[in-house]
């Protein structure tokens, strides 16, 4: 049984939860990409956005979990870089109001196991060179860092549509298996929005740093 202190680290952890936030008010909807979540809030990525101060209907579609509706608090619209990583123009960032026991419940398992899988710094390595791969393989594991190296394009979508290990980082190579590595790149960016991408090009040493700087982009995430 977890002890009072551990309870409230569980319950103050923000973690990069994968899945899509649908927010209702009386103007419609918007539906957008979730960056963040915590027990107390969201984080969301989106093309438009509602006035910061409203209420609103915040529905959440979290992977191999029932659809979850909360009502929350709409506390920061910020204008996001247009070169930053993910979609969606605006980052909105929303207070939940008055979650119910079963929704928390729910809430703290996904940002928990989010959170413990994404302490491991997963990077999927998609390069058709089989020595550069395994180069790059020793380059992030010299950083801390855990790779994952798929042979096959199947493998790589697997690999990131798994809860687990949870990676949101993934390097690309100008090949493999038969594709392209810009088709790759536009093909991932679109399937999973919430994915960094970085390019391999000839150092494993530069190509493990920029997935270095990556994950510390996905752990420097915040939104309050």
């Amino acid at each position: 049984m977890a002890t009072p202190s551990s309870r409230d680290r569980r319950r103050a952890l923000r973690a990069p939860v994968h899945g899509t936030a649908i927010l209702h008010d009386d103007r419609g909807v918007i539906r957008g990409i979730v960056e963040n979540l915590s027990l107390f809030g969201v984080s969301v990525l989106a093309d438009a956005a509602p006035p910061a101060g409203e209420t609103l209907d915040v529905e959440l579609a979290l992977e191999a979990r029932p659809r979850l509706w909360l009502l929350g608090h709409l506390v920061r619209v910020v204008r996001r870089d247009i070169a930053a990583p993910g979609p969606g123009a605006m980052r909105i960032a929303i207070d939940f109001e008055r979650v119910p026991a079963a929704v928390e419940e729910i809430l703290e398992d996904e940002v928990v196991a989010a959170y413990t899988a994404s302490q491991e710094r997963p990077v999927v390595i998609v390069d058709g060179a089989e020595g550069r791969r395994a180069a790059l393989a020793e380059a992030v594991r010299a950083r801390g860092m855990t790779p994952l190296v798929p042979r096959t394009p199947l493998e790589v979508i697997d690999l990131l549509s798994r809860r687990h290990p949870h990676a949101d980082v993934c390097m690309v190579s100008s090949g493999f298996g038969g594709v392209e590595g810009r088709a790759l790149v536009s093909f991932l960016t679109e399937t999973f929005p919430w994915v960094r991408i970085t390019t391999v090009r000839t150092d494993p040493d530069d190509a493990a740093e920029q997935a270095r700087a990556a994950w510390r982009e996905v752990d420097e995430t915040g939104w309050r």
